[in-house]
Parts: C-alpha cells; sequence; structure tokens
C-alpha cells in the first residue's frame, strides 16, 4: 500500500501543547542562564520583623511583603510570622537566663540566625514624621559584625502607598 497524498490534520489541543512547551523551553533557557550569571539566590537572610510606629501597625504586612520582594532577588528570605514566633521564644528564653538580668540583643540575634542556619540579618524601620516617612535598611553579618548593607530614604510627603513602593525599590539593592 503506498500513501500518495498527505492530507493535513487540524487539532488544537496539539497547537496549545506545543506553545506550552516551547514557553518551559524558554524558561528553562532564562533559569540555566540567570543560574550562569548567579541571580538565583543561594545565601539566606533572616529578616525581623519590621519596626515602625502604632499608626503603621495595620500596614505592616505590605510593607514587610514589599521588602521580600526585593530581598528575595538576592537572597532566600526567612520573614513574617515564622522569625517573629523564633524572636518571641529566643528573646523569651534569654531574658529568663539568671546569669545576667537582660536579653544580649547580639547573642538573641546570632540565635535567631543560627536557627534559620545563616549569618545574615536585615533590619528595619518605618519613621512616621509629620510630613512624611523615614524608611531604613541594613543588613549585618551578625557573626563577623560587619554592614553588608546600610541605607536610608527619606519620603517626604508620602503616604503609606508611597511607603510600600519606596521598601521595594530600597530592598532591591
Amino acid at each position: 500500500m503506498t500513501v500518495s497524498k498527505l492530507n493535513k490534520v487540524e487539532a488544537p489541543e496539539l497547537r496549545i501543547a506545543s506553545k506550552e512547551i516551547e514557553s518551559l523551553s524558554e524558561k528553562s533557557v532564562v533559569t540555566s542562564n540567570e543560574a550562569k550569571v548567579g541571580i538565583i539566590p543561594t545565601e539566606r537572610l533572616v529578616l525581623m520583623p519590621l519596626r515602625l510606629s502604632e499608626a503603621d501597625k495595620n500596614h505592616q504586612a505590605a510593607m514587610e511583603t514589599a521588602l521580600v520582594q526585593g530581598l528575595k532577588k538576592r537572597y532566600i528570605v526567612f520573614s513574617g510570622e515564622q522569625v517573629s514566633k523564633k524572636a518571641r521564644e529566643i528573646y523569651l528564653n534569654e531574658s529568663r537566663n539568671m546569669a545576667h538580668t537582660e536579653c544580649d540583643e547580639t547573642r538573641c540575634l546570632q540565635t535567631i540566625a543560627e536557627a534559620f542556619q545563616t549569618e545574615l540579618i536585615a533590619t528595619a524601620s518605618v519613621s512616621n514624621e509629620s510630613d512624611g516617612y523615614f524608611l531604613a535598611l541594613s543588613i549585618h553579618n551578625i557573626f563577623d559584625n560587619t554592614v553588608i548593607f546600610s541605607n536610608s530614604v527619606p519620603c517626604k510627603s508620602c503616604d503609606a502607598y508611597d511607603v510600600v513602593s519606596k521598601l521595594k525599590e530600597l530592598s532591591g539593592l
């Protein structure tokens, strides 16, 4: 039996699958290129709970999320409730230690860093002033006592929405 003419078969589901495979292939090339230039984060960092005024507490989640969005470009970031819970536990245990009357902040931060298997601790603060905000971010190697990054940014005539955007920029390093 000989086939003299092939008919073109239309199969939309095959076309869709083909496009998805092309898309995945392009994404894997991008990912492998990012790995070649060192863009994929490998270093771990603990972002301590954001320090801010009582008036801005209701924006804390959005502000911390903005910080994480910027930091995760360079670090594997631990933040949020898991860090808050561990910090409370460590500070409470340290304050119960009868050998000294109060918690040594450096020792507590080292213990927090150890709990997340890292040496890097990031602290951030948002200070609300009458005409805007002051935003600050510091990243320290808690064991070497070295500053990895430190910056503060004024945000004059800003509201909470502007602060979230500025925090994302600030943490983008």
